[in-house]
């Protein structure tokens, strides 16, 4: 953590795995955005990195399939209260 930022990096040995992270170590009451950066064989780029971008808060559970040798990085980045929400 640096600041109101939350990092998180996953690595894969020799066998793909399935992440399952509960991220009740987010502040309560925020709404975090999520920026994956993940492996994507189908990524017409040298590295093969996509991303994208979740709405997660400390009662949401990470959910990824991480492919055998390869890993994933996120980034949380706090956004507005829940309170702010929109219904």
């Amino acid at each position: 953590k640096k600041g109101e930022l939350w990092y998180l990096g996953v690595l894969a040995g020799t066998e793909p795995y399935k992440l399952s992270l509960k991220l009740d170590f987010l502040d309560k009451g925020t709404i975090y955005n999520a920026t994956i950066f993940y492996h994507d064989t189908l990524v017409n780029s040298p590295t093969k990195v996509s991303i994208r971008e979740l709405d997660l808060t400390r009662q949401s559970v990470l959910q990824e399939n991480i492919l055998k040798q390869n890993g994933l990085a996120v980034i949380f980045t706090p956004t507005r209260s829940e309170a702010q929400a929109p219904d």
